[in-house]
């Protein structure tokens, strides 16, 4: 199992840091593409890595709210590379 991508919380003063891997992020986005009943898998995980990595959380309730969610992240990103 491959572990891709990390993220950190803190516990009292000390951080734990979690190390996400490619199964965790297939069972989410296989789960929440059930529950929402749209959007890819592929999608979800995206969702998943900008909620863990920036705090971020998704509250649509529709594709085009997961599109714009998703948008949106891209933006910022190349907003700081500049």
């Amino acid at each position: 199992m491959r572990v891709n991508d990390s993220y950190k919380f803190k516990r009292g003063e000390q951080v734990i840091v979690h190390q996400l891997t490619e199964r965790e992020k297939q069972d989410f986005g296989e789960k929440q593409a059930k529950l929402y009943g749209f959007g890819s898998v592929k999608q979800w995980r995206t969702v998943m890595m900008i909620e863990t990595n920036l705090g971020y959380k998704f509250n649509g309730s529709n594709y085009w709210d997961l599109k714009d969610f998703i948008s949106k992240y891209f933006e910022i990103t190349e907003r700081k590379d500049i």
